[in-house]
C-alpha cells in the first residue's frame, strides 16, 4: 500500500443511511425526490434523509448499481443511502462503491439482499483527502472519454442504419430491366404459428412477436419451444 494510506471499515468512515417507508411525507408538490434501490424516482416528499452528494445501493433488488445522488432525497426501505465522514471523499466513495462486487455480499434466497452489518465490514483504501481528490479527478477524466466513445459509437451505428435503409430504399424503388412485380402470395406461402404447445424445452426454438424488440433483432431471454413431435416451421 502507498504511503499515507490506511485501510479501514466502512464502519469507521460513513453512516449508512436506512430507507424509510415515505407514506407520512409523500406529497406530489414536494421538494425532495423519494429514490429507490435502483434510482427510478418514486415520487416527492416534504422532508429528506440523505445529504446531497449521497451514494445509494440496493438493499434489495439491485444491489450492484451504486448512484451517486447530487440533491438531498429521500430513500425507500429497499435502498441504503452511504453518508460519508470527514476522511472521505464522497465522489471516491462512489467510484469504490462502482469497483465493489456487492453480489459478493447477497444474502437473498431469491431476491438480492443485502445486509447491513455486512456492509460495514467492508474494507476500504483510504490516501490522503487531497490524494483522493487527485484520483477522482483522474477517474472523471476516465470516464468522460468512455461516454463519449459510446457515444461516437451509438452515433455510426445510426448513420449506418440510415444509410443501409436508404440504399434499400434505392434498389427496390428503381426497376430494372426484366423485373416484375408480384403480390406476395404469389410467391410465398403463409404459416400460421400457434401458442398451445410451447414450453421452457424442445427440439425447435418458437418465435413470438414479443420475442423481436424495438430495433427489430430476437430477444434471446424467456425463449420457448416446441418438441419434434408437433407440426412445425424448422427455420433454424
Amino acid at each position: 500500500m502507498r504511503e499515507g494510506w490506511e485501510i479501514k471499515t466502512w464502519d469507521d468512515v460513513l453512516e449508512i443511511k436506512s430507507g424509510r417507508n415515505q407514506k407520512a411525507v409523500e406529497n406530489p408538490n414536494g421538494k425532495y425526490q423519494i429514490i429507490g434501490s435502483a434510482g427510478k424516482i418514486m415520487g416527492y416528499a416534504d422532508e429528506y434523509l440523505c445529504e446531497a452528494g449521497t451514494t445509494i445501493i440496493g438493499r434489495k433488488g439491485t444491489i450492484n448499481n451504486p448512484l451517486f445522488i447530487e440533491k438531498p432525497f429521500w430513500n425507500v426501505d429497499t435502498a441504503f443511502g452511504l453518508q460519508c465522514s470527514e476522511s472521505l471523499d464522497r465522489y471516491f466513495l462512489h467510484y469504490f462503491c462502482l469497483s465493489f462486487n456487492f453480489e459478493e455480499l447477497d444474502k437473498g434466497s431469491g431476491r438480492p439482499s443485502l445486509v447491513k452489518k455486512d456492509l460495514l465490514k467492508i474494507n476500504i483504501p483510504i490516501p490522503p483527502r487531497a490524494e483522493q481528490k487527485q484520483i477522482v479527478a483522474i477517474l472523471d477524466k476516465a470516464f468522460e472519454a468512455i461516454d463519449q466513445a459510446k457515444t461516437n459509437i451509438e452515433k455510426n451505428i445510426a448513420n449506418a442504419k440510415e444509410l443501409f435503409q436508404s440504399k434499400l430504399n434505392d434498389i427496390f424503388s428503381q426497376k430494372g430491366d426484366g423485373w416484375e412485380e408480384k403480390t406476395l402470395g404469389e410467391i410465398a406461402n403463409v404459416n400460421y404459428g400457434f401458442t398451445d404447445k410451447s414450453t421452457s424445452d424442445g427440439d425447435y426454438r418458437y418465435i413470438r412477436i414479443t420475442d423481436i424488440d424495438q430495433n427489430g433483432e430476437l430477444d434471446k431471454s424467456g425463449k420457448v419451444y416446441i418438441k419434434s413431435s408437433e407440426k412445425h416451421l424448422n427455420l433454424f
